[in-house]
């Protein structure tokens, strides 16, 4: 298993003009940031392109602060996944955001910029996790441009996917080594079997939901797919159809994206995550898989590309080793603790609110007062993961503190043949 990691960097907060480049400190300390990660022994990562600093202009962009970090990059022996789109990291003068009519093109042109500044890349993600990206800004107004209805969703999920599949035909065009790393969320809606009908319904509805963007781009979502009537009732025409069918991407991997919150309960009058009796990612891995090849006659390779826990250090190096046992059992050849180091604003704001209160979800920990980057057991874990050094069975784990001891009860099953957990002082 190859260990990788990542920053979460670039996710921009507009009105405020800001992003976690800035609000994390990576903007100044990037060439510390990239240093720590090579000295972990990581050769690869995912990092993020900053269009919305780049190209603040229509067609007038600035590469100075992108140069230097590919160099600090190049310096240190790592090999990029560049993260062309990362969530709503998208310039301001793109009025309507993901629904503006013209905004495949735009992704498309960035892109090519992107690939004609650094040839010698040849791994792309040309966006992050667009299913739960539209989600947020097309029909929850979460984000930006803050859409509030199903009709807003499909019609941005629309753009964005024919931006994905232009994306991927016009990298491929530039060199055909590229691989396109495809990531999104790793999803299970989960009930009891006695609940109401119109809960049942609304449970599989989301379990059909999950695979929406995968299909979509892939050229699946026809006629006879579970969420065609869903997607024409809002927006979705005959001519998309035939549009995606004749422009269909093909993605190398499949990057899954799996927290404690990505199976969630229902239950009549509302739903609860992290799901008080989880499958554990290795079943969902599996859900994946079989839909993938069930569809596609070459179907993608699967990656862990994001986990972590929202907890004590203790709590990281327990989640850590739980999911390096579901990759093993999974058979997932790439493991990836995202992000490297604490991210800011994320627990509490979900990005909405500019600030530096720090989230404790990274393999370094960030200070409060001057946000400098600190080593602990779970960095010293990560490194010797990475070098070969230790296995899953050297992975310490603790008692989960609270709130964690009770929020993540559901999990005790999967880890219950553990033959020790370690108390937490």
């Amino acid at each position: 298993m190859e260990f990788i990691t990542g920053f979460e960097t670039s996710r921009f907060m507009p009105p405020h003009r800001t992003d976690i480049l800035e609000t994390s400190n990576h903007l100044r300390l990037f060439r510390e940031d990239l240093r720590l990660i090579s000295s972990a022994g990581i050769t690869t990562l995912r990092y993020a392109v900053p269009w919305h600093r780049i190209e603040k202009k229509r067609g007038k962009f600035d590469w100075q602060w992108m140069d230097q970090a590919m160099e600090a990059l190049e310096a240190n022996g790592l090999d990029p996944i560049l993260d062309l789109v990362h969530h709503v990291s998208i310039p301001c003068w793109i009025r309507q955001g993901f629904a503006h009519p013209d905004y495949p093109g735009y992704q498309v042109d960035f892109a090519l910029q992107v690939a004609d500044r650094y040839p010698h890349v040849t791994r792309y993600t040309p966006f992050n996790e667009p299913l739960v990206t539209i989600f947020l800004a097309g029909q929850q107004g979460v984000w930006y441009p803050f859409g509030k209805n199903d009709d807003t969703f499909v019609r941005m999920l629309v753009n964005v996917g024919r931006a994905i599949c232009l994306t991927c035909k016009a990298l491929r065009e530039r060199n055909p080594l590229v691989e396109i790393v495809h990531i999104d969320t790793a999803e299970a809606h989960l009930t009891s079997c006695d609940v109401r009908e119109d809960v049942q319904h609304f449970v599989d509805f989301c379990n059909n939901r999950r695979f929406l963007c995968d299909d979509l781009i892939l050229g699946h979502l026809d006629e006879m797919h579970p969420m065609y009537g869903y997607m024409s009732r809002h927006g979705y025409t005959e001519d998309d159809v035939t549009w995606f069918e004749a422009n269909r991407a093909r993605i190398d991997v499949r990057g899954l994206d799996y927290y404690a919150h990505s199976e969630r309960d229902y239950f009549v009058g509302g739903s609860t995550a992290p799901s008080r009796r989880p499958l554990g990612f290795a079943r969902l891995a599996e859900e994946y898989r079989a839909h993938f090849e069930s569809i596609e006659e070459t179907p993608p390779s699967l990656w862990l590309t994001e986990t972590n826990i929202r907890g004590y250090l203790t709590d990281r190096l327990t989640w850590l080793k739980y999911m390096v046992e579901q990759c093993e059992l999974a058979r997932i050849p790439v493991f990836c603790w995202f992000p490297f180091i604490d991210s800011t604003g994320w627990g509490d704001t979900l990005l909405r609110v500019p600030h530096t209160r720090i989230d404790p979800v990274g393999i370094y920990i960030l200070d409060d007062e001057r946000l400098c980057r600190h080593p602990s057991e779970l960095s010293e874990t990560y490194a010797q993961l990475s070098c070969g050094e230790l296995t899953c069975d050297d992975i310490p784990a603790y008692e989960f503190r609270q709130p964690l001891d009770r929020t993540l009860e559901g999990y005790r099953d999967q880890i219950r043949h553990w033959s020790q957990m370690r108390a937490c002082g």
